[in-house]
């Protein structure tokens, strides 16, 4: 949660210098930047705790396997979707325009980081074909 803080604190900060007028390809692909910078702080720094536990195994002792599964990342699914929308919208030419007031900018990060923080967990399974909360998707293998 201090990343939501942190990011709506930069937002407001920098809101003056932003654009008033900007395209839908622009937003999406501000927001799907935003989600996905996130979500790669999050993983950075859970593998830096997960080597750091590696470090202070006591001697003889195996680190816990990884699972192997076929899923992805929700939060990083709808990040790809959204660059690729927002560029495609964007290189498109599309006339769809918003007036930005201020407030626009930190209420947009912070409803992208909060959403990215809420769905952080999710992964969609593609064996199964069903979404499921995985608390630590970083310790699987994907294939």
């Amino acid at each position: 949660m201090l990343g939501v803080f942190v990011i709506v604190v930069g937002a407001a900060v920098i809101a003056a210098r932003l654009p008033h007028r900007v395209s839908l390809g622009d937003l999406l692909l501000a927001g799907a930047a935003v989600l996905l910078l996130q979500g790669l702080v999050r993983d950075l720094a859970r593998i830096r705790a997960a080597a750091r536990a590696l470090r202070v195994l006591p001697e003889g002792a195996a680190p816990l396997p990884h699972r192997a599964a076929r899923c992805t990342c929700v939060e990083s699914g709808i990040g790809v979707v959204g660059i690729v929308a927002g560029a495609v919208l964007l290189f498109s030419g599309s006339s769809i325009r918003f007036t930005m007031p201020p407030f626009a900018w930190p209420a947009l990060a912070a409803g992208v980081t909060l959403f990215g923080w809420l769905v952080r967990d999710i992964v969609f399974d593609a064996r199964l074909r069903r979404f499921r909360v995985e608390r630590d998707h970083a310790s699987l293998d994907v294939r």
